[in-house]
């Protein structure tokens, strides 16, 4: 890769003039890093390599020349040998940019490590940020989790609030690679999209379902995983989990700690959930009526055409408030009387209870109308008489 060294763009004097009516002030840095860009450019490395080091040691240098310098470090002495060249270097001339570039070619976790103590020492140092936000792109990780999208966003974020004006172009001998990094961030961003850098909302989403071996509590992520444990307030072990677990019928309100492993085998979480029997049994029983208004009640046929029966809304009662019908008006003008809920066993329809009544074998149809335990009033749906 080659720098065009020493140009000043549009883009740097736009840059200059906006934060202060005039162009930035260089960096001090001395012939011999001049003589190693000339000399890079020519692809005469041996003499790239002892002027740049000679520059370097003396002067804290430009971006450009660091990462010049390190190519050719890591051409001729592999990563470790230019790794042992940077850590002398940066015991020799401490500052933030020799910090910088010392930084970005340690080992990976070092690497990360390195470069937040130096945002936290410098936090208003914008190329850290780009540096970071790196490390989390899916450039670099391949299948990017969604806590690394996160991270990613609120890097460039910063990077891009700090990346203006003569504070930040002083750090490069090539304005147009600065451009570059803006532009490059500012596309990342856009292709990041509605990601929030800073939302506190789990990306795991719970379904409890009860049925007749107990709630069947499942989760659903919002991105690839590769596992799910899970444990239930008071418990100190997480168990293991497939597409969903079980907790008894009547348990009371009950916490529940989820966590996952994504796609780099990080594991997330854990995330808090509760699981409120009553307030879910509502849910749950409205969610399925909702979507079956037709079978609310149902009108016998044939020898029992003489029944009106409330078999669905006795399963899904914990979900009702009041259910109001009519005979042959559009009008719902009666009340019928539901059990109570019982969330030891909600569905089952109590001992001794008729989920029907008896109405003239002549009724065409039924209006209904359902209050919800949440309050919420439904319109008025008819149910015809099969003929």
């Amino acid at each position: 890769m080659s720098f065009r060294f020493g140009r000043r763009t549009f883009f740097a004097a736009s840059l200059a003039t906006a934060a202060c009516g005039k162009p930035p002030t260089d960096v001090a840095v001395g012939d011999d890093c001049q003589i190693a860009r000339e000399a890079e450019r020519r692809g005469d490395y041996r003499t790239a390599r002892s002027a740049f080091a000679t520059c370097l040691q003396r002067e804290p240098g430009f971006i450009d020349s660091h990462l010049s310098y390190q190519r050719i470090l890591e051409l001729e002495d592999g990563i470790e040998g230019a790794r042992k060249i940077y850590a002398e270097l940066a015991r020799d001339n401490p500052g933030v940019m020799t910090t910088f570039a010392h930084a970005r070619i340690l080992p990976t976790g070092d690497r990360a490590s390195a470069l937040e103590r130096l945002a936290a020492s410098n936090p208003d140092f914008a190329p850290v940020y780009y540096e970071l936000a790196n490390d989390v792109s899916d450039r670099v990780m391949g299948l990017q989790p969604l806590a690394a999208k996160r991270k990613e966003k609120l890097y460039l974020q910063q990077f891009l609030d700090r990346a203006k004006g003569p504070e930040f172009v002083k750090w490069f001998a090539d304005y147009a690679l600065a451009e570059s990094w803006i532009r490059d961030a500012q596309a990342r961003m856009a292709k990041l999209g509605a990601i929030s850098a800073f939302t506190a909302d789990p990306p795991l989403t719970m379904t409890a379902s009860p049925s007749n071996a107990g709630w069947m509590i499942s989760f659903a992520a919002s991105e690839l995983n590769t596992g799910m444990e899970y444990r239930l307030g008071g418990e100190t072990d997480f168990k293991t989990f497939e597409s969903y677990f079980t907790v008894p019928l009547g348990t009371d309100t009950t916490r529940i700690e989820v966590r996952y492993r994504d796609p780099s085998g990080a594991w997330q979480g854990p995330f808090d959930f509760t699981l409120e029997p009553r307030k879910q049994l509502g849910s749950f029983g409205k969610s399925v009526l909702e979507k079956m208004p037709n079978i609310w009640v149902a009108l016998g046929e044939g020898d029992n055409a003489k029944w009106l029966y409330f078999t669905t809304a006795m399963v899904y009662r914990c979900s009702i408030d009041r259910l109001e019908y009519g005979l042959d008006t559009d009008t719902p003008d009666r009340e019928f009387s539901l059990p109570p809920c019982d969330p030891r066993d909600p569905m089952a329809i109590p001992d001794g209870t008729l989920p029907m009544i008896e109405i003239d074998p002549k009724v065409d149809f039924v209006s209904v109308r359902l209050t919800f335990a949440d309050g919420e009033r439904t319109e008025v749906h008819r149910i015809e008489r099969r003929r």
